[in-house]
């Protein structure tokens, strides 16, 4: 067994100990853990999220990595990392590198390109859906990845959602994520420039999906979409410019027209 695997492993047991009633197996070291003092316990978690995190950081994508160095394909180190995030020994203000969301974009893409092994891809939709919810439901508040970063999430999760129905509960958890952001954003000019040439054809397919396609019944993932689509296409700080635009062309002809009757 590599010193990743070893690694991995020790990780896994420390976390079942640590968060109770996760795995019977575990019970015994379940017990001995809660007798631990608190600040010990938030020491070892904070140990775990620091080593995952890191691991994530280093991780290399692509059809030329190896195994060993596509950390982000293992599905046992996003499910221990989306156990750690939701510890409540956890310190409040533990701060998310951006890597994180990086690390998720990189799993989802080497799966839409071909690049992931199909056992690995079987299992990575339940833990990457759960860490995106994680994000939304328990971080929104502080984790704001960059505009680029989110556009390269949503990108690469409408992607993965073509290659069958198991990936869009990843693409639904990945949207509802960047959405508020998105709509929150202080320059809408940006989010525009950065949505609609390189998303807008994933979007409209994904809202509009065509009878029979993949993607096909997940009225979620489509409504989702489609509020994407208003809130970029329709912001009021495009809508109202236009606006203002058309009105002063036409008042301007107008005047124009009756100068020349008169």
């Amino acid at each position: 067994m590599s010193i990743r695997r070893r690694k991995l492993a020790a990780a896994q047991q420390l976390t079942a100990a640590l968060s109770p009633g996760t795995d019977p197996n575990t019970s015994a070291a379940s017990d001995d853990a809660t007798c631990l003092p608190h600040i010990i316990r938030s020491n070892y978690v904070t140990s775990i999220a620091d080593w995952a995190l890191g691991s994530l950081s280093k991780s290399k994508a692509g059809k030329g990595a190896t195994p060993a160095a596509a950390v982000h394909l293992s599905p046992e180190l996003w499910t221990v990392l989306a156990t750690v995030l939701q510890s409540h020994f956890l310190p409040s203000g533990y701060s998310l590198p951006a890597s994180l969301l990086s690390g998720v974009t990189k799993a989802v893409e080497d799966v839409a390109n071909g690049s992931c092994p199909s056992e690995t891809c079987a299992a990575l939709p339940a833990p990457l859906t759960e860490i995106l919810t994680i994000l939304r439901t328990q971080y929104s508040a502080a984790y704001k990845p960059s505009l680029e970063h989110l556009i390269g999430l949503i990108e690469a999760v409408l992607a993965a959602s073509e290659k069958g129905s198991e990936w869009s509960p990843v693409a639904t958890a990945g949207v509802a994520f960047a959405l508020p952001m998105l709509q929150q954003h202080p320059n809408q000019r940006k989010v525009w420039d950065a949505v609609v040439p390189r998303l807008l054809p994933m979007l409209l397919a994904a809202a509009f999906p065509r009878v029979g396609s993949r993607t096909r019944g997940d009225s979620e993932l489509e409504g989702l979409c489609r509020l994407m689509l208003q809130s970029v296409l329709f912001n009021a700080a495009h809508v109202l410019g236009k606006a203002g635009g058309t009105k002063c062309f036409c008042v301007n002809k107008c005047h124009s027209q009756i100068r020349t009757f008169i």
